[in-house]
């Protein structure tokens, strides 16, 4: 990762690019999520603070159980625009990085390019994830972090290697 910000930070241009990319991304995040900054209920959140989270500690679900104490300590369906717009956030790195590694291995950066980065994160899948401002926060960390796995993958990789580097 830090290899890849080094280079990118060497090269004037390429941070300029990536740096106007990164807005394209965030502000079509904005327009596409950006309702989901306005305070919203799920049935998930109605559920925990009407205390449906009590048998979660009958059925073992201990961290789920801690999860949901935490929820209602940290009033988090109130801070449903800080975990919509962090969301919104980890998306972008997500899109960047992606259209950096496609953009490095086919030597050709393009507005296509960027569209159809866009489309894997700007479509009615993601915006059911939102929905639920709980846990939105946590699933595109997630996707945040499949994407840093690609940073390690080069053009000249061995098939193996490649192999084991997707594995991992």
């Amino acid at each position: 990762m830090l290899n890849l910000l080094r280079k990118i930070n060497n090269n004037k241009k390429d941070f300029e690019h990536i740096r106007n990319i990164s807005a394209m991304f965030f502000v079509l995040y904005l327009a596409a999520f950006g309702l989901m900054i306005f305070p919203h209920f799920s049935a998930d959140t109605f559920s925990i603070h009407a205390g449906g989270y009590k048998h979660l500690l009958a059925l073992g679900r201990v961290a789920a159980y801690i999860f949901n104490l935490l929820f209602i300590f940290m009033d988090m369906y109130k801070m449903s625009w800080f975990t919509s717009l962090l969301s919104m956030i980890f998306l972008t790195i997500s899109s960047v990085i992606i259209y950096y590694k496609i953009s490095q291995t086919l030597c050709k950066k393009s507005l296509i390019t960027a569209g159809a980065v866009a489309i894997l994160f700007c479509n009615p899948f993601m915006a059911d994830v939102f929905q639920f401002a709980e846990v939105c926060h946590t699933i595109t960390l997630g996707v945040l972090f499949s994407s840093t796995a690609l940073i390690p993958i080069k053009r000249d990789m061995p098939l193996k290697n490649f192999l084991i580097s997707i594995i991992l």
